[in-house]
């Protein structure tokens, strides 16, 4: 149940949570390729993921998480 409460909470405040890490990406020495990635971007894929994290963690199988992120790195590339 608890789980279920956390996982409420994170998605309810996804936008603050992705602008969070966004400007954190942002400052730190750590995350320079991350920099390169258009911060409306990053944003956006972060939201994404907060948003429906329910959905990712309860629905999603591995192939459906792995193609995600597959995509994403060829728009990288591009």
């Amino acid at each position: 149940m608890l789980t279920h409460k956390l996982i409420n909470l994170i998605q309810y405040h996804s936008e603050n949570l992705a602008t969070s890490l966004l400007n954190q990406v942002q400052m730190s020495e750590r995350s320079g390729s991350y920099r390169s990635v258009p911060p409306s971007e990053l944003k956006e894929v972060v939201y994404e993921i907060y948003h429906h994290l329910g959905t990712w963690l309860l629905q999603k199988s591995d192939v459906d998480i792995e193609q995600r992120y597959i995509a994403i790195g060829a728009r990288r590339v591009e």
